[in-house]
C-alpha cells in the first residue's frame, strides 16, 4: 500500500526539524556571548521589580521594555537554572528557531503548491543566517517565528473567518510588536494584502480591520514609552551605504560566514567584498539566480497570494531602510528581519522542479554553500564572535590585581567585565563611543595617568573600527613600555605591556 501524500508531507517536515534542530544545537555555546547578548542576560536577570523601577526612572535602555514577550519567554526559561544561564538561553532561541521550520510550513501550506512548502522548509532548516540567530541571546528568532505564525493564521481567518481566529491573528501581531518594535512593519504587510484580497472576497475585511486595530491599540503602551523616554541610541554611525542593501539580501542567503567577514565589512566594506569575490560571486550567482525564479514563479500564484507575498518581501526592507536613513544607521540585516521568511519562500519558489538539471544544479549548489557556510562558523575563527571567555582565561592566569585592563572599543569593556569581573581593573579608552580617530598626544597623556603606578598595561584590541581604527593605542603605549606578552584569540588581540627596568 503506498503511503498517503498527507502523512509523506508530515513526515518530510518532522525530518527537516530534526536537521534544523541538530544544525542548531552543533556547537551551541562554543563562543562567548557578544556585548548585545550580554545585554540581553543583564535584562533577564534583573528582578522584575528592579527593571521595572529603572525603566521608570529612565535608567534602562529601551531594548529592555521593547521586547517583553522575549524577556518573559526567556525569565520563564531560566527559572529552573538547568545547565547555566548562557547555555539555557542560547538553548531557548535554538528551539525557537528549530519550531520556525515547521510553523513555516504550516504558514504557507494553504497559499503554495506542496513541493514549494517543502522547499521553504528546507531552506529555513538548512539557512546559515536563521542558525546564527537560533543560537543568539536576542529576540530576533522569536520575532521571525511570531511572523511566520501570525502570517499563517491571516490567511487562514481571512479564508474561514470565525472570532476565535481573528483573536489569534491580534494575539500574534501583538506578540510580535512586543518582541521588537520592526515588527511595525507586519501590520503594513497585512493591510496591504487586505486591500488586495477585498477586491475578489469582503466577507472578512471589517473583522480584518478590527483584529489589526486591536492589535496597535494592544502596543500603544509601548509607544506611550517610546515617547517618553525615547527609542534606542544609534549603534553605528556610520550611516546607510550603497551596499546595505544588497548586503542584507547577501546575509539571508548566506549568513555571515561565506566570504567576507563582518570585521572586515566594517573596516572597509568595498575591500572586503574584493577580497572575498570569488565567495561573494558564487553565492550572488546561486541565490540570485534562484531569487529571479522565485520572482517569475510568482506570476503562477493567484493575485492575493502574490501581492502577500511580495509585500511580506519589500515592505519590511523599505521600511527598515527608511528607519535606517532616519536614524543615521547602517541597514543591518536584522532591522528586516519580518521580510525574512518571505525571502525563504522565495528561493523555494526558484527551486521550482528539481528534476530540470539547472535547477538540480542550483539546489546542489545552495545546499553546499549553506552546509560550507555553517562548517566555516563553527571552525574559522575570522567568523567566530569576539571571544570574551577565552580572553578571561587569560586574564585570570597572567594578569596580577594591581594591573590596567584598558578596552580600545568602549562598549565592549562591558564584554570583557562579564566574564572577567576583576580583580584587575578594565577601563575603557577611549570613554566615549563613535570615536574612531585618536589624537595621540591627548591619548598619550591619558594613558600615561591611567597607568600611573601600575607594573603592568594591558590593551584589549577588539572591534577596533569603533574605538581606534588607526592602531593609535599600541604605538602611543610602546613609546614608554614594552610588550612582554601577546595573545590572540578570536576578535580579540590583548597585550600586556610592561615598565623597562
Amino acid at each position: 500500500m503506498s503511503t498517503p501524500p498527507r502523512t509523506v508531507f508530515r513526515s518530510t517536515v518532522f525530518i527537516l526539524t530534526v536537521v534544523a534542530l541538530g544544525l542548531r544545537l552543533f556547537r551551541l555555546n562554543a563562543q562567548s556571548l557578544w556585548y548585545d547578548e550580554i545585554g540581553s542576560v543583564q535584562v533577564i536577570a534583573t528582578p522584575l521589580g528592579e527593571l521595572a523601577a529603572g525603566i521608570a526612572a529612565g535608567r534602562v535602555e529601551p531594548t529592555a521594555w521593547l521586547s517583553t514577550a522575549y524577556w518573559a519567554l526567556t525569565k520563564a526559561a531560566t527559572w529552573p537554572a538547568l545547565g547555566g544561564r548562557d547555555a539555557t538561553l542560547r538553548l531557548t532561541s535554538a528551539l525557537v528557531g528549530t519550531a520556525t521550520v515547521p510553523a513555516l510550513a504550516w504558514a504557507t501550506a494553504p497559499i503554495l503548491p506542496s513541493g514549494a512548502v517543502i522547499a521553504a522548509a528546507a531552506a529555513l532548516a538548512l539557512s546559515p543566517f536563521h542558525v546564527w540567530y537560533s543560537q543568539e541571546v536576542r529576540p530576533y528568532v522569536l520575532l521571525i517565528l511570531l511572523v511566520t505564525l501570525a502570517v499563517g493564521a491571516w490567511v487562514r481567518a481571512l479564508a474561514r473567518g470565525g472570532a476565535g481566529r481573528w483573536a489569534v491573528v491580534t494575539g500574534l501581531v501583538a506578540l510580535a510588536l512586543y518582541t521588537h518594535p520592526i515588527a511595525l512593519s507586519l501590520p503594513v504587510v497585512l493591510g496591504v494584502h487586505l486591500l488586495a484580497h477585498a477586491r475578489r472576497d469582503r466577507r472578512h475585511v471589517l473583522a480584518a480591520l478590527v483584529a489589526l486595530a486591536a492589535a496597535g491599540v494592544a502596543f500603544v503602551p509601548a509607544l506611550l514609552l517610546v515617547r517618553a523616554h525615547g527609542a534606542n541610541n544609534p549603534a553605528d554611525v556610520r550611516g546607510v551605504g550603497w551596499l546595505d542593501l544588497p548586503y542584507v539580501l547577501y546575509a539571508y542567503a548566506v549568513g555571515f560566514s561565506w566570504g567576507p567577514s563582518t570585521t572586515d565589512l566594517h573596516s572597509d566594506r568595498l575591500r572586503a567584498v574584493v577580497a572575498a569575490w570569488p565567495a561573494v560571486a558564487a553565492a550572488t550567482t546561486v541565490f540570485g539566480a534562484l531569487a529571479g525564479r522565485g520572482l517569475l514563479a510568482l506570476r503562477r500564484l493567484d493575485a492575493s497570494t502574490r501581492t502577500l507575498l511580495l509585500a511580506w518581501l519589500v515592505l519590511p526592507l523599505a521600511l527598515a531602510l527608511a528607519g535606517a536613513v532616519a536614524t543615521a544607521n547602517p541597514l543591518n540585516p536584522r532591522y528586516g528581519v519580518v521580510a525574512f521568511p518571505a525571502f525563504v519562500v522565495l528561493l523555494a519558489l526558484g527551486a521550482g522542479n528539481p528534476r530540470r538539471p539547472l535547477t538540480a544544479a542550483l539546489v546542489i549548489a545552495a545546499v553546499g554553500i549553506a552546509l560550507a557556510a555553517r562548517v566555516e562558523l563553527a571552525l574559522d575563527p575570522r567568523y567566530a564572535k569576539e571571544d570574551c571567555r577565552g580572553l578571561a582565561a587569560v586574564l585570570r592566569a597572567e594578569a596580577a590585581p594591581d594591573d590596567l585592563v584598558i578596552v580600545n572599543a568602549p562598549y565592549m569593556a562591558t564584554a570583557v567585565r562579564y566574564y572577567y569581573p576583576g580583580p584587575a581593573a578594565i577601563v575603557p579608552y577611549p570613554r566615549s563611543d563613535g570615536i574612531r580617530d585618536l589624537d595621540p598626544s591627548r591619548a598619550a597623556a591619558d594613558l600615561r595617568a591611567l597607568g600611573a603606578g601600575r607594573a603592568h598595561v594591558w590593551l584589549i584590541a577588539t572591534r577596533s573600527f569603533h574605538g581606534d581604527r588607526a592602531g593609535t593605542l599600541p604605538r602611543v603605549l610602546a613609546h614608554e613600555r614594552v610588550a612582554d606578552r601577546r595573545f590572540e584569540l578570536p576578535g580579540i588581540v590583548a597585550w600586556r605591556y610592561t615598565r623597562p627596568d
